[in-house]
């Protein structure tokens, strides 16, 4: 569902209380230490992060539940990039799409 918005996604045993972190694959430079670079224009651009997905966290059952028992829905594709934004926003990235992001949170409301 999430192309080439992420490079990958995971599941992770780090996380407790988030479904859900992005992070910089293996081979790519911390994500803080990027976001310096780009903006001092020292880099080109930034590369694609690995969403990370907490197994255990209730929200990720849930939308596992969903699809398996409906397959892909247009409600389960925008849990999945609420998930996403969510990940960025707590690591301190911008959210590519506001007024998608705005969009879906309308939904859940």
């Amino acid at each position: 569902m999430l192309g080439d918005k992420v490079a990958d996604v995971k599941t992770t045993g780090k996380l407790a209380d988030s479904p859900a972190c992005i992070s910089a694959s293996e081979k790519g430079i911390d994500i803080r230490f990027e976001k310096f670079l780009a903006d001092q224009h020292q880099i080109p651009g930034r590369q694609a992060k690995i969403l990370e997905i907490n197994p255990e966290h209730p929200v990720i059952k849930k939308l596992a539940a969903k699809l398996l028992e409906s397959g892909a829905s247009e409600n389960l594709s925008d849990s999945v990039f609420l998930l996403l934004d969510q990940a960025l926003i707590i690591q301190g990235e911008p959210v590519p799409d506001p007024a998608g992001f705005a969009r879906r949170v309308n939904g859940l409301i």
